[in-house]
């Protein structure tokens, strides 16, 4: 997706390689005892960077929600108000530029949305081609909800008000569904490296008893089997994970 704000920043990239190059020695250390090593983690390391990459995009997505959210809070509060549609999202942006402490994501995407309301685009469209590129349920169905009031003359205060409710509550939800599942994601992390500390244990306290596994054929066909098996769980426990948020 080339929506901007999922796009990593170098030094995302930059942090994320050196983490899959410590990954990748440490798993050749302790399963192969050499460097070259490495080229059976290469799996495993292109799992964890498929990993970090999309749960970078969903804590965006997350973020830009909560914005968003924030921003329909604001228009309804502005309609209500007496304000325009138009300047409603005006007073919005502004509220955001003034706070110079905060990283909005929106910001970009609010000057555009209003530009296409100046230029005589509807709001209906500016929203849908938000909620296109960003991939955001909550963005499609204003959009559609917009376009369907304009259609059969809708209350345009009273439907933003209730969007902005429901968004409230919907955040609430999803809050209090991750705060459940944050301790059975740690027990999962626990879980996923236990088994490198185990191996870390034998090296370091029976490097003669485990040394077969080190230099002999067989030892390394079945230390990549334990590998292979320590990754499986891995997918295993985050698939787990994932489904409990439904």
């Amino acid at each position: 997706m080339r929506y901007k704000p999922y796009i990593p920043k170098p030094v995302w990239y930059i942090f994320t390689f050196l983490y899959l190059g410590a990954v990748g020695i440490i798993c050749s250390f302790l399963f192969y005892d050499t460097l070259w090593g490495v080229v059976f983690t290469v799996p495993y390391l292109a799992y964890i960077y498929r990993k970090r990459k999309k749960d970078f995009v969903t804590g965006r997505k997350q973020q830009l929600k909560e914005e968003f959210k924030n921003v329909i809070s604001g228009v309804s509060g502005a309609l209500q108000a007496g304000y325009s549609i138009e300047n409603a999202f005006l007073y919005v942006l502004s509220e955001i530029k003034s706070d110079e402490t905060a990283d909005n994501l929106l910001e970009e995407d609010l000057k555009l949305l209003i530009n296409g309301m100046q230029c005589g685009k509807g709001l209906e469209q500016g929203l849908k081609e938000l909620g296109d590129k960003s991939d955001i349920e909550e963005i499609k169905e204003l959009a559609y909800l917009v376009k369907t009031a304009g259609i059969y003359g809708g209350n345009l205060i009273r439907l933003m008000g209730q969007c902005a409710r429901s968004m409230a509550e919907k955040s609430t939800t999803e809050l209090e569904i991750n705060t459940m599942i944050a301790s059975k994601r740690l027990e999962g992390k626990i879980m996923s490296v236990i088994p490198f500390f185990i191996m870390l244990y034998l090296r370091l306290t029976g490097v003669s008893y485990i040394d077969v596994l080190y230099k002999t054929v067989w030892g390394h066909v079945f230390m990549t089997i334990c590998l292979v098996g320590i990754v499986l769980t891995s997918i295993s426990i985050d698939k787990i994970i994932n489904s409990l948020k439904g």
